[in-house]
Parts: structure tokens; C-alpha cells; sequence
């Protein structure tokens, strides 16, 4: 599994456990179960409140944001290694929630300098900014807050565009449209990051196809613009390893100090970008004397096996992990 730990920047860990201290615990435990079992349920209807009554809100930050803000960093993350010169000045984050993706973007792009979020609810909108006040992180802090539907919203002309964790709860024709007016808004990028699921997978492929009609650059985590070569019953998807707080595991009701968050990602750019050439896709195996690699590139699925008779591939194979850009060699 992912041995990369992701922790909470400290003035969100901080400002989300102040918020928690001022809470019943019995009662947050309590909605965090009903929470729970609601998320497992197939019988929500699409559009549905997820969230009935502040209690549940915060519950949900308490279990869910340690794991959105790891998926979303680690994204980000490869927009930064696969583009370092980019300079995003402006944010926009559709369907922000309490704003996990915008702090891992305030917390790992120095160049943002506005952050605008779009959220329909508007007491989570109330306590994404109750975290926000409570954190010096700029430009987090003086973040604009909207609340509004999506589907209703006029977005804003914006340097880097992200909706993450929201795009499975609408219907296909609404994706569609939104994902379009997405790429209107997008000056420099366009990410996109959901579980990582079958359904919400093949989501994304739907997108990925249409947005590279639209004449967007695919940038990650793709190394090509082919058709996916999985086979039919398979699906991309990548996994980062969350800390879990004392608090987290109490309302998680579990045990281990972690968990590993599984998304799948889309990252489009306005100007061409050098894609990696192949991408890790499975676990690396790693062996005494050597580590096998399944890796995505141009022509399609490969198996690597390297050995320490490779020299700097066999010392870059001991540290790669899940998710990662690979270099394919002569003999790889």
C-alpha cells in the first residue's frame, strides 16, 4: 500500500479540531454513523440532501476532509511535477464544500492570490469559512464564498478550475453541461478528481473524450489521448495514504492511525504540456534483487521488471510508487 503519509496542513488540523472541541462528541459519533450508513445507501436519490443538520456537516468534515484534502494535494501535486512553471494567480472551486481542495491548492501553489468557491449548501458554506477564519493561510482566509447550485452558477473566468468530489452526484446531462461551462471558465487548467470507483471512472473517460474534443491538452494521468487500454471489467484509479487523527479514528470507529483514499483524476491544460511517458498503475511488487511495474504509456499496458543491474532505474524503481510517472527504458 501507499507508504507516503498526508497530513492536514496544520492551520486546517488545527482549526477543524477547535471546531470539534466546542462539539458533543456523542452526538458527532452519532451523526457520523448516519452519515455513514446514507453514504453506503444505493437508495439516496440523485440530488438529495447528503448532509441534514450541522452536527452531520461537521461529522463529515471530521472523517471525510483528512481524505478529500489527500486526494486533492495529491493531485495537485502532479500538476505541479508535470507543469512547474505554471503561475495559477486565480482559484476556482466548484463545489467546494468546506474547501478541502482550495486548501491543498493554498497550501501548495505560492502563486494563488484570490480563491473563489461555489458551494449550494449554505451552512457547510458557513463552516468552511468558520475553518477559514480560524487559519492564517493566505489567500484561504480572504477566499470569496458563493452559494449557489452549479447548475445555476455563473462561472468565472479562472487560472485553474477544480470540481472535486461532486461531479457522481449529478446526472449525465448535467455533468456534460457543467464540465463544458468548466472548460469556458478555464484560462490555464482543469482538474477533475472523484472516488475512485468503477461508475465514477467511466465518468470520467465520458469527459476525458469529450473535453479532448473541445481541444483540451490531457496533461495527467494519461501519457496518451488513446481510448483506455484496461481491460473492459477494469479501472484506473490511484490511492494516497491519510493520517488519522485521534478524533478522525473515533468517529471512523477504527483502529489503524491511517487509511488509504482511492480517486481517479483528470488534468487538462489550455497550452500543451510534456506528458510522463508512462504511468505506475498498480502497486509496484518489489522483490529481493527486483521490482515488477505495471505501467501505462503510449503503446498501451506494460509489464517492467527492474533489476538492480539497471542502475538509476532500479534506485528510482525503489522509491516509485503507486500513481507515479515512469520512464520507460531499452530493456523495460
Amino acid at each position: 500500500m501507499p507508504s507516503i503519509f498526508m497530513h492536514l496542513p496544520d492551520p486546517l488540523q488545527r482549526a477543524l479540531a477547535q471546531a470539534i472541541d466546542q462539539a458533543n462528541h456523542a452526538e458527532l459519533a452519532a451523526a457520523a454513523e448516519s452519515v455513514s450508513q446514507r453514504y453506503r445507501s444505493a437508495a439516496r436519490p440523485r440530488g438529495a440532501a447528503f448532509l441534514t443538520n450541522d452536527d452531520e456537516r461537521l461529522a463529515y468534515a471530521a472523517t471525510r476532509l483528512p481524505a478529500t484534502y489527500a486526494a486533492n494535494s495529491a493531485v495537485i501535486n502532479q500538476l505541479s511535477r508535470r507543469w512547474p512553471d505554471a503561475a495559477f494567480s486565480t482559484l476556482l472551486d466548484l463545489g467546494a464544500g468546506s474547501g478541502s481542495a482550495s486548501w491543498a491548492a493554498c497550501t501548495l501553489l505560492s502563486s494563488l492570490q484570490s480563491v473563489t468557491l461555489i458551494e449550494r449548501d449554505p451552512r457547510l458554506v458557513a463552516l468552511g469559512q468558520r475553518l477559514a477564519a480560524a487559519a492564517d493561510l493566505h489567500p484561504m482566509n480572504a477566499a470569496l464564498w458563493q452559494t449557489q447550485a452549479l447548475q445555476e452558477a455563473t462561472l468565472p473566468t479562472s487560472d485553474l478550475v477544480i470540481a472535486s468530489y461532486v461531479l457522481n452526484e449529478l446526472a449525465a446531462d448535467e455533468c456534460i453541461d457543467l464540465v463544458g461551462a468548466m472548460w469556458q471558465a478555464t484560462s490555464q487548467a482543469l482538474v477533475l478528481i472523484e472516488p475512485g470507483t468503477t461508475p465514477c471512472f467511466n465518468r470520467l473517460q465520458m469527459l476525458r473524450s469529450m473535453l479532448l474534443e473541445q481541444g483540451g491538452y490531457l496533461l495527467a494521468p494519461c501519457p496518451h489521448t488513446h481510448a483506455c487500454p484496461l481491460a473492459a471489467d477494469d479501472w484506473c484509479h490511484f490511492a494516497q495514504r491519510v493520517s488519522r487523527s485521534t478524533q478522525h479514528r473515533l468517529f471512523k470507529r477504527g483502529d489503524l492511525g491511517y487509511e488509504d483514499e482511492k480517486f481517479f483524476y483528470l488534468i487538462f491544460t489550455r497550452t500543451e504540456q510534456p506528458r510522463a511517458a508512462g504511468r505506475i498503475v498498480r502497486h509496484p511488487q518489489r522483490r529481493s534483487g527486483h521490482v515488477h511495474l505495471r505501467v501505462c504509456q503510449e503503446d498501451g499496458l506494460r509489464d517492467a521488471v527492474v533489476s538492480r543491474k539497471d542502475g538509476p532505474a532500479w534506485k528510482a524503481a525503489r522509491k516509485v510508487q503507486w500513481g507515479d510517472a515512469w520512464q520507460p527504458g531499452p530493456s523495460h
